[in-house]
């Protein structure tokens, strides 16, 4: 049987993009698992309407986005008793769906492998998220002496295989993520890079 496709959203005060970006999924037929992590009650329209489409779970404090993946974790290992593939979204719709259902694809033929949607860093982003980029796949490749190209990337795909790992890890903020990244470095487990497009890359500089 196919595994059910999960997207995995952790959300702080998101705007509307959100419930579209639910509507879409819901089109796609993915399982979606939205996590509040302590939104201000301005923000609770945009849960409402989320609800229609995806599992709301609810921090009443702001915990960060570690924090928010390892809840939705945490739900799929106590509810979900047949396989399943994750992927984990950022709320802000920058993310082709196509290439979230590639990330799944490429789980479902290698389960054992972490998967990274690599963003074409070539194109016309800020400067300072290319700095970012580079500097922190150098110091990971000086860490852990594996080179990946987009460390900081938040479109991450895994089979359910891996959850129980998953939570074992520590960390509550975004270096949640890293610390992943520097997880399966250490354990031999594949990491896999699929080239992806970002739609739109906020100017941070």
């Amino acid at each position: 049987m196919k595994p059910i496709r999960v997207a995995l959203i952790p959300a702080y005060c998101p705007d509307e993009i959100l419930c579209d970006l639910l509507h879409e999924l819901s089109l796609r037929e993915f399982f979606i698992i939205v996590v509040n992590d302590g939104s201000s009650q301005e923000f609770t329209p945009v849960f409402e309407e989320a609800s229609r489409s995806a599992v709301i779970l609810t921090h009443h404090d702001h915990l960060g986005k570690g924090a928010a993946l390892r809840t939705g974790l945490a739900y799929l290992q106590e509810h979900f008793p047949f396989h399943y593939t994750v992927v984990t979204l950022d709320p802000d719709g920058n993310d082709r769906l196509s290439d979230a259902e590639r990330l799944c694809r490429t789980v479902e033929a290698q389960p054992d492998a972490l998967v990274l949607g690599c963003r074409d860093l070539k194109q016309k982003i800020p400067f300072a998220t290319r700095f970012q980029n580079r500097m922190s796949s150098l110091l990971f490749r000086l860490t852990s002496g594996k080179y990946i190209k987009d460390t900081r990337t938040g479109l991450r795909a895994f089979s359910d295989r891996l959850t129980p790992e998953m939570l074992t890890i520590p960390g509550e903020q975004d270096g949640y993520e890293l610390k992943v990244l520097k997880h399966f470095a250490r354990t031999h487990n594949p990491i896999l890079e699929v080239q992806t497009h970002t739609l739109f890359c906020p100017v941070t500089e």
